[in-house]
């Protein structure tokens, strides 16, 4: 991708992940960051001209577009009961493709952001695959989307939505699942599950860069906890003060 091209895409979006670790988050006065956890450091380098800085220019010449995805967590345990925080393997083509928000709606009989996704849990909580669907304040879809097994490409975003995915591994957010809600302009994301669903929604006050940095280090590094479930809603409980989101996990 040519670096211009990049810009103009990047104008819906805070940050993308350049490569596995490597992220370019936008940055005061025009200026970008770019930030690798390999170098352990909490503010990254801090640079003027993208196209003037051979690295940057060699990365996002590999991207052909800046696209994320949705999908349901999985995590594998280690020693002392640390278990990492990944997605789950997605193999094949990615066959993910829009289809009529109507098709949600008419199902919404009183139009509240409650019933589109009591709607969207009705039709999809027993998928067998991820679908995904974008709800308005006043409970109307602009976006719905049907995936694959254990994702759902996303090939835009509505302002201030409500994100509604479903896991059907029960699993809490992934990785991606975060990077979503914290580098686009949507306002929250929800993964619907069997006996309920869990949301994380972002305050006025929302470090995205700074719990982008944190989701990628625990993807390094993993977690402590019972379960892979436990430890990460452990995780995202504990640090709802201190980046600016609230998370719940809402029970039937």
């Amino acid at each position: 991708m040519e670096i211009q091209s990049f810009i103009y895409k990047m104008r819906d979006f805070n940050s993308v992940e350049l490569a596995d670790g490597i992220f370019l988050f936008k940055a005061p006065k025009g200026k970008w960051e770019l930030w690798n956890v390999e170098d352990d450091v909490e503010e990254g380098e801090i640079i003027d001209d993208l196209i003037a800085h051979p690295k940057v220019v060699e990365l996002i010449g590999k991207l052909e577009t800046i696209e994320f995805e949705v999908m349901g967590g999985r995590g594998a345990g280690g020693m002392g009961a640390v278990f990492s925080w990944k997605g789950a393997s997605h193999r094949g083509l990615d066959h993910s493709m829009d289809n009529l928000p109507a098709r949600v709606n008419n199902k919404v009989k009183i139009k509240t952001r409650e019933q589109a996704i009591k709607a969207f849990r009705d039709m999809h909580g027993k998928d067998a695959g991820e679908s995904l669907v974008q709800i308005d304040r006043n409970g109307f879809v602009h976006h719905y989307r049907n995936g694959n097994k254990t994702n759902v490409s996303i090939n835009r975003t509505v302002k201030g939505a409500t994100l509604v995915h479903n896991h059907p591994n029960n699993s809490t957010f992934s990785p991606a699942d975060m990077k979503v809600v914290a580098s686009t302009n949507v306002g929250s994301i929800i993964a619907t599950h069997s006996k309920g669903y869990r949301e994380f929604t972002k305050q006025s006050h929302f470090k995205q860069n700074d719990f982008l940095k944190a989701v990628a280090r625990v993807e390094k590094n993993g977690l402590k906890g019972k379960g892979p479930n436990d430890a990460v809603d452990r995780w995202l409980k504990r640090n709802q003060k201190k980046y600016g989101y609230t998370f719940k996990n809402v029970l039937d």
